[in-house]
């Protein structure tokens, strides 16, 4: 039976969660906000299968030959809303359209929160495009894309390296038809920080939000902003260097316990792919690859399918790139843990008590410094444009 003696040891993966034959095992909110397994102890026949799938305490890596590229979406379009060069999004595509299969990654649900979800057409696979920056709601995804491949389709999931880890160890075998995306993340914010903050905005602007956008490029791929249409017609547009959300987020004082001290932080994966932003695109690929701000991904391809798969689609550009030279511009975000904040101990206490504003102003320095640059950005942003036409 799978007990969280220490959160540090859980990255509410929910592997134990699918794999529970009687079903008594719940992923509950602790009082962060973050999902964890509780056990109906009186139904649970202790098989060990919760213990056995856990992606932590049995943790499993295949060692593969690695190939490296920078990559771009050729369509313009999807290349734009997506975070950084619309691989992921042609991926789906490809899957879904020239291999009759089904995809599943992250979307937003009614309320704006995310989740895993099944895709099964191209239009349905946009509403993947754009990193969302609180931890997604698993749920039964696991056992769907189970019985998917069960059923001898050809599946393509993304989600977080620890996401990838649980599905695999969930599944316990290798499946020809799947493909596995693990996108490098910095560390996982709570769903309830999230709310908090979208219901904070709302009371702002007086009205619900219709749309979100975690990374827009309004001033291109490298001044990516937090962007909300509001359904009374207001926008709001927020860096990291201002949006209350972002800069805790970046400040490392709102993560799940795990991520301080991740079990996933590894340049050996076992999904098919990792991929991510690409910040140093012309270093990386000695100069085959000129970046014209509109987003472009690292991307590592980690078994012989992935080689194949990559190279099959028409509509992505691939570059030959270092992957040594990937990592020495990633900030070593793919190995290294981010830091404790001292003053995570009184982070989430203070958001419930205080409020949301409150909260991250008495928490985290925001300088006039950044908000003078923050106002001067769209003049700067308007002027570079008029002098390329």
């Amino acid at each position: 039976m799978i007990k969280v003696l220490d959160k540090e040891n859980c990255c509410g993966c929910s592997a134990c969660y699918n794999v529970c034959p009687k079903q008594c095992i719940k992923m509950k909110s602790d009082e962060e906000g973050f999902l964890y397994p509780i056990v109906d102890e009186l139904n649970c026949i202790n098989c060990g299968l919760c213990e056995a799938k856990c992606p932590i305490v049995n943790k499993n890596i295949q060692k593969n030959e690695i190939v490296s590229y920078v990559g771009i979406n050729k369509c313009d379009s999807e290349r734009a809303i997506s975070t950084s060069g619309g691989i992921v999004g042609a991926i789906n595509e490809y899957v879904i359209e020239k291999l009759n299969g089904v995809a599943y990654g992250v979307i937003y649900d009614s309320g704006f929160m995310p989740v895993h979800a099944r895709i099964t057409t191209k239009k349905d696979a946009l509403l993947f495009c754009g990193s969302k920056y609180a931890q997604s709601y698993v749920g039964d995804t696991f056992n769907l894309v189970k019985n998917d491949l069960e059923s001898g389709k050809n599946v393509v999931f993304t989600g977080t390296p620890c996401q990838v880890a649980g599905l695999k160890s969930f599944l316990g075998q290798e499946y020809t038809g799947l493909i596995t995306i693990d996108m490098v993340c910095r560390s996982i914010p709570s769903p309830k920080l999230w709310k908090k903050y979208l219901e904070w905005q709302e009371n702002r602007y007086k009205s619900q939000i219709d749309r979100v956008n975690c990374r827009a490029k309004t001033y291109g791929y490298h001044n990516g902003t937090l962007t909300i249409q509001f359904k009374n017609g207001k926008r709001y547009t927020g860096s990291n260097r201002v949006d209350l959300y972002m800069k805790a987020f970046h400040n490392d004082i709102c993560s799940r316990p795990s991520c301080y001290k991740c079990n996933f932080k590894d340049i050996e994966r076992s999904s098919d792919f990792t991929i991510f932003d690409s910040w140093n695109a012309n270093y990386v690929t000695d100069g085959l690859y000129s970046d014209d701000n509109k987003g472009c991904s690292n991307i590592i391809c980690r078994s012989k399918k992935a080689f194949d798969l990559i190279n099959s689609i028409d509509n992505i550009e691939l570059y030959n790139a270092s992957m040594t030279k990937m990592f020495e511009y990633s900030g070593g975000m793919e190995s290294k843990s981010i830091s404790y904040n001292e003053k995570r101990r009184f982070f989430y206490k203070d958001l419930e008590n205080i409020g949301f504003e409150k909260t991250i102003i008495s928490r985290i320095e925001i300088t006039i410094v950044d908000y003078v640059i923050e106002k001067i950005k769209p003049l700067y942003f308007n002027v570079l444009r008029r002098g390329r036409k």
